[in-house]
């Protein structure tokens, strides 16, 4: 993962000058800009996908080492109680919870092992998405100005395929923003990939 922040200023300069700013009309004749100094850009490419994807998965097989911890204690807690250990064993089963969770554990430790080996060799070696933060300002008719919430949006690489693009959603969150206008924010998110994110 590469991350660049772009002349990172006081944020009050961006408001005097947006002659090198991105920038959006409304068919109003309102604008959204995005100065330059707010802009800051991560990179996620092939390794990062692999490492996200193993701690992903991992993530996934430990909770069921979780599950048979969870119902060994509950078992261990019976068994001191007022109920006898034939009675805890046949609520709790033990062993027959431990099979059953680390069967499911094993499995997808084998099915992650076999999807790295996949992955390692098919998926595209280069970037494969980037994150642009970035803060909008908005300019009414009457040149007022007004800093909105910053926000985020992924530009992907054209050449990445459909499913490993649905599971970079799944692996990396980024904080997008609803435009009143919505086809102003396409327009200015649109802009903003074609100017920063670099394939």
């Amino acid at each position: 993962m590469k991350f660049r922040s772009i002349f990172l200023l006081p944020f009050l300069l961006s408001l005097t000058s947006c002659t090198s700013d991105l920038s959006v009309k409304t068919d109003a004749g309102e604008s959204y800009y995005v100065p330059e100094n707010t802009v800051i850009t991560t990179s996620y490419d092939k390794d990062d996908f692999l490492i996200k994807f193993k701690v992903l998965q991992e993530s996934r097989a430990n909770s069921y080492l979780g599950f048979i911890e969870q119902n060994n204690s509950a078992f261990e807690n019976c068994d001191d109680g007022s109920l006898s250990t034939e009675q805890c064993l046949d609520i709790y089963k033990p062993e027959e919870t431990k099979n059953k969770y680390q069967a499911k554990y094993d499995s997808i430790l084998n099915q992650m092992n076999l999807s790295l080996k996949k992955y390692e060799n098919e998926i595209l070696a280069g970037i494969h998405w980037v994150k642009i933060r970035y803060k909008p300002v908005y300019k009414n008719l009457n040149g007022e100005k007004r800093v909105l919430e910053s926000a985020e949006v992924a530009c992907f690489n054209p050449d990445l395929n459909k499913e490993v693009k649905d599971m970079w959603n799944d692996l990396e969150k980024y904080d997008s923003k609803l435009f009143k206008e919505i086809m102003v924010g396409i327009r200015l998110e649109r802009k903003l990939c074609e100017k920063y994110a670099k394939f």
